[in-house]
């Protein structure tokens, strides 16, 4: 079981306290690192393939399955977004509650890297920051992990549309400054000047896609995010090919939901 800490956090001119595992103070190994992959350099780097269609159909079909959902499962699933209740990993349900499966495990872009070396090649080697681990939304190219939290947007609002309609006292918790609020405790700077941790380093991105999905997109006009990985060219040849993207929604009572 982690060790848990209080964390006293200045938040838009007011003091917010949250118990935090250990954990949650740590960078996570899947967070970007903005250092410089092994191999030799590139003088254009690329971006990874193209996946606009695989997550704007992933929040379409995550959408259009909450409607169906009874009253209780949606009530079930909206609360372990904002669990502290320690999951038997050890981690809080909020930690683990959601993802879009292939932005958050992302190792599956380098065979991209592999599958076309003599063709332009995709997520070039030994860009700074990485091409690695990124993947092109519309126009512009992101490491994986910003674009995900699009999903973790549009889930508050979904939250926030069921209770604002069942329990309006509860829907407080699901507005979009409480949705930033999750994302600052989550990846924000810890400590005065980030000393006991650092900013994350796609926080901003983060928080802008979860403003765009909690907004709509990608069917309102909410724009999304200039792309946080602008060294990295958007015109990788080859297009994706893989399954669609899997959402996964996990309750507090072990339930996970695969969409």
């Amino acid at each position: 079981m982690p060790s848990t800490s209080l964390v006293v956090r200045h938040v838009r001119g007011t003091l917010a306290y949250a118990v935090v595992s250990s954990a949650m103070l740590a960078l996570y190994p899947h967070e970007p690192v903005y250092a410089a992959e092994p191999g030799s350099g590139s003088t254009s780097p690329v971006c990874g393939p193209d996946v606009t269609k695989e997550l704007t159909d992933a929040l379409a079909r995550t959408r259009a399955t909450f409607a169906t959902w009874s009253s209780k499962q949606k009530t079930d699933g909206c609360q372990a977004l904002v669990s502290l209740k320690q999951s038997p990993s050890g981690q809080f349900y909020g930690e683990i509650a959601w993802d879009v499966v292939e932005l958050h495990n992302n190792y599956w872009i380098l065979t991209y890297r592999k599958a076309a070396p003599d063709a332009g090649g995709c997520a070039t080697v030994g860009a700074v920051p990485k091409c690695g681990s990124s993947v092109q939304v519309g126009t512009e190219c992101y490491y994986a992990g910003s674009p995900n939290y699009s999903l973790f947007g549009a889930l508050f609002k979904l939250c926030y549309d069921h209770f604002s309609a069942t329990e309006p006292r509860r829907a407080g918790s699901y507005t979009e400054k409480e949705m930033l609020w999750w994302i600052d405790i989550y990846k924000g700077p810890i400590g005065p000047r980030g000393v006991l941790r650092p900013a994350v380093g796609n926080f901003i991105p983060s928080q802008q896609w979860a403003i765009a999905g909690y907004r709509g997109w990608p069917t309102s006009k909410t724009p999304v995010p200039a792309g946080d990985r602008g060294n990295c060219i958007p015109v990788c040849p080859l297009p994706y090919v893989g399954p669609k993207f899997q959402v996964r929604w996990s309750f507090e009572d072990g339930t996970i939901e695969n969409l």
